[in-house]
C-alpha cells in the first residue's frame, strides 16, 4: 500500500512537471480531452485495458470524437472499476493539426474505496507532437488499487454532423383592397423582417407580391408588382442591402386562399417576404 501512495505522489509530482516542461518547450494548449470509461474492461493484474470514448474540444477544427482504449500497460492494476473519468489539456505546437488519434503513455496510479480520485502524469504522444496533461484529478467508482505505467489508444477523430441549415422564415404584409401602400400592421412586420435579416448574417431576401381575384388579371399583375416594390423599398429603409433582395410579383395567381374570380379575399391581398440561405 505505500509503494501504491508513494506512486500516487510521484504522479501528481509528475503532473504539474509536464505542465512546467511544456511551458519550455514552447507548447500550447490547443484544448481540453474528456474520456470516459464506456465498457467492461480486462485486468491481468499486471496489465489491464478497458473501452473509453473521448471528446476534444478546443482549436478547430472541434469538436472531435474519439473512441481508444486505456489502463496499465505495465505495473500493478488490482481494481475494480465501473465508471471512470479523466480531464486532459492538450498541448502542442502553435502550428499542431489537433488530430490526437495515437499512442500515449504515462505514469499513473489511483487507490479507490467506492468514488476516488485517480492521479496520472503528462501523456506522451508517439510521433504527433501531441502531450496530454490531466486537469487535475481524475474521478472514478469502483475499488482497489493501481500503478504504473499507463497508456491511452485514440482512433476517429470524426467530426459530428453539421447543424442542418435554419429552415427559411416567411413574413407576410397585408394589403387593403386596391392599395399597395403600407399599413401601419404591414410597417411592424417589415420592420421584423429586416431585425430578422440583420440578426442572422449573410441571407438572401425574396420578396413576391399577390392580389386577390377581384378585377382583370392585367390589373393585378401592376398591383402585386406596386406592392412588390412598396415591401423592398421599406427593407431597404430598414438597413437591408438593395443587393440582397430580389421581387416577384404574381397578380391573382398563387393564391393563399382559393377562391372563385372576382371574390376580394383580404388573406390574398399579401405580400411574402422570405429570408433564407
Amino acid at each position: 500500500m505505500k509503494k501504491v501512495l508513494m506512486s500516487l505522489v510521484v504522479a501528481i509530482t509528475m503532473l504539474f512537471a509536464a505542465g512546467e516542461q511544456a511551458k519550455a518547450d514552447g507548447d500550447v494548449i490547443l484544448g481540453a480531452l474528456t474520456c470516459i470509461k464506456s465498457g467492461p474492461g480486462i485486468t491481468y493484474v499486471l496489465f489491464s485495458k478497458f473501452p473509453v470514448t473521448c471528446t476534444y474540444n478546443g482549436v478547430d477544427p472541434s469538436p472531435q470524437t474519439y473512441t481508444g482504449i486505456s489502463g496499465i500497460l505495465l505495473g500493478l492494476d488490482l481494481e475494480w472499476e465501473p465508471q471512470g473519468a479523466m480531464v486532459y489539456l492538450v498541448l502542442g505546437g502553435a502550428n499542431t493539426a489537433p488530430d490526437l488519434a495515437g499512442d500515449y503513455a504515462g505514469v499513473k496510479a489511483s487507490v479507490t474505496i467506492g468514488a476516488g480520485p485517480q492521479a496520472q502524469a503528462g501523456l506522451m504522444g508517439f510521433g504527433n507532437g501531441i502531450e496530454l496533461v490531466p486537469l487535475g484529478l481524475g474521478g472514478q467508482l469502483g475499488a482497489g488499487v493501481t500503478g504504473g505505467i499507463g497508456y491511452l489508444q485514440l482512433a476517429g477523430g470524426a467530426m459530428p454532423m453539421p447543424m442542418p441549415a435554419k429552415a427559411p422564415q416567411v413574413f407576410i404584409v397585408y394589403f387593403e383592397f386596391n392599395k399597395s401602400d403600407l399599413t401601419a400592421a404591414g410597417n411592424t412586420v417589415v420592420g421584423n423582417a429586416a431585425g430578422y435579416y440583420k440578426a442572422n448574417g449573410t441571407l438572401k431576401v425574396a420578396v413576391a407580391g399577390f392580389t386577390d381575384t377581384s378585377g382583370t388579371a392585367q390589373y393585378n399583375e401592376g398591383l402585386s408588382h406596386r406592392r412588390a416594390d412598396t415591401v423592398r423599398s421599406a427593407l431597404i429603409k430598414d438597413g437591408v442591402p438593395a443587393a440582397a433582395i430580389s421581387t416577384a410579383w404574381y397578380g391573382k395567381t398563387h393564391l393563399a386562399v382559393p377562391t372563385p374570380d372576382g371574390v376580394k379575399e383580404p388573406r390574398n391581398r399579401r405580400a411574402e417576404i422570405t429570408i433564407g440561405p
